[in-house]
């Protein structure tokens, strides 16, 4: 998923970061975190729903840093919904989601570390960043986009 990439611009970019999730690479990632930047990486394991809302709520600014083409970037969405700016890689579906202008190259941490201090140190930016990003979400991805797509379809496909 690419949190190795995150700690790194993190740590580049001088920027506190959050990471939510457990797995196999976890005591890797929190070396990498001690060694690079200690005290400024938090490592918070498995979360519920309800801890991520939370989290997701006092972000200031969400990293997608995926190394894989993700076909559909549920986080990002989710960043997106609670009006939090993103920067993501350009792999996958994440530049439909999200819009290219947000993605970086994938794998390049000074892009991530760029990206993430102009974000961090312009609070005006990342608010009109977040609400873009919401309007966007709304948009593309809201229950109304939904059914309007699907009733077409539905007309398209089963003509009375």
């Amino acid at each position: 998923k690419g949190f190795d990439v995150a700690i790194r611009a993190a740590a580049l970019a001088g920027v506190p970061l959050k990471i939510a999730g457990d797995g196999p690479a976890a005591a890797d990632l929190r070396r990498l975190a001690d060694q690079l930047a200690p005290g400024q990486i938090e490592l918070l394991g498995a979360l519920t729903s309800r801890e991520l809302s939370e989290l997701r709520a006092r972000a200031a600014v969400a990293l997608v840093p995926s190394r894989s083409g993700e076909t559909f970037g549920f986080a990002a969405l989710e960043a997106m919904g609670a009006g939090v700016p993103v920067v993501a890689s350009r792999t996958g579906a994440l530049p439909e989601i999200v819009g290219e202008e947000r993605c970086i190259p994938r794998g390049d941490g000074s892009a991530v570390a760029a990206a993430l201090h102009a974000l961090w140190s312009d609070p005006d930016r990342r608010r009109a960043e977040g609400d873009a990003l919401l309007s966007r979400t709304r948009e593309r991805f809201g229950e109304h986009r939904f059914l309007t797509d699907l009733a077409a379809l539905y007309t398209e496909k089963c003509p009375r």
